[in-house]
Formats: C-alpha cells, sequence, structure tokens
C-alpha cells in the first residue's frame, strides 16, 4: 500500500469551492480511477462518490478552517 498525504496553506484566492472544482477536475482527467458521472451540488463539503472499488471523498471541518479530500482505491492488494 502507498499512502500519501499532503497539507498546504493556501491564500484567499483558493475558496473552498474551487478546491472541490480542483479536485473533480484531477479525478475526471484520470486516466485510470475517474469516476464516471461524478456531479457536485456545489453547496455540500461533506459528500462522497463511489464506482466499483474506488470513493472520492470530501470532509470540511469548519472549526478548524479545514477543507480534505480523498481517493480510496481497493484491489487484490487491499486499499
Amino acid at each position: 500500500m502507498v499512502t500519501y498525504t499532503t497539507k498546504f496553506t493556501i491564500n484567499d484566492s483558493l475558496t473552498k469551492s474551487e478546491f472541490v472544482k480542483m479536485v473533480i477536475r484531477w479525478n475526471q482527467g484520470s486516466k485510470y480511477d475517474r469516476i464516471n458521472d461524478l456531479a457536485w451540488d456545489e453547496t455540500d463539503f461533506n459528500c462522497s462518490w463511489k464506482q466499483e472499488n474506488i470513493v472520492l471523498s470530501l470532509q470540511e471541518i469548519q472549526e478548524k478552517g479545514i477543507i480534505a479530500s480523498r481517493l480510496q482505491k481497493e484491489d487484490e492488494h487491499g486499499v
């Protein structure tokens, strides 16, 4: 299993909505882990999409000013 995590400080030009749109563009451009027909209502920052063995999730922790994304893929080797 390979795990990646990144935490970075941003400026005011990267809004929560822009972050989510960036995550969705990243997923939709993926050659192997793309979730078909992924649609976001542009209001909910706590949601997830699942397709076969792939889950893309968003979570907002308002009291800490954090929004995060997670892509989880399971295969014959595990998560």
